[in-house]
């Protein structure tokens, strides 16, 4: 047990005492400068790189899949519209309609009041007529009785004379 205990206090220390701050800037042979890391640093730089350009893909999709909504919605404001004025034509209509049979309602009660004018003056006529036919009668009884008076009277003239 104390070996082990021994060997990982050995390793311990090494770790810590050889331990180097990493990433760094250090200059290679060239003269250049360049950075020194571990290989769990660049995988998670990595990784992250790829996180960013599915993120900036994802963003790019969002973009046009927003401006697919804002057409979609566009050309439903224009169909809103469009229903709208149809909507207010309708109204129009609907109001023309009803003053349209209000106006025929009228007509059709005036025509219903010169229809009973009309079949009041039609009896009027026909009594008038009537009237004047039976005068028409009575006038000419008087004419054929003053025709027969005259005849009468112009035969009995006329035998008188010869008698006398």
């Amino acid at each position: 047990m104390k070996k082990i205990l021994i060997t990982m206090m050995f390793v311990l220390t090494s770790v810590l005492s050889f331990s180097q701050d990493y990433p760094r800037i250090e200059r290679d042979s060239s003269g250049q400068k360049v950075v020194v890391m571990t290989i769990e640093q660049v995988q998670k730089i990595d990784n992250n790189l790829e996180i960013l350009q599915l993120m900036e893909r994802a963003q790019l999709e969002c973009d046009s899949l927003n401006l697919s909504y804002i057409r979609v919605i566009d050309s439903q404001n224009k169909q809103i519209h469009l229903l709208e004025i149809d909507i207010k034509h309708l109204k129009e209509q609907i109001t023309s309609k009803d003053e349209q049979i209000e106006n025929l309602q009228i007509r059709l009660s005036n025509s219903e009041t010169n229809n009973k004018l009309c079949e009041d003056q039609k009896l009027n006529f026909e009594k008038q007529v009537g009237i004047l036919t039976d005068e028409v009668r009575k006038q000419k009884n008087y004419k054929i009785i003053g025709f027969i008076v005259g005849g009468v009277g112009t035969l009995g003239g006329i035998l008188l004379s010869i008698l006398l």
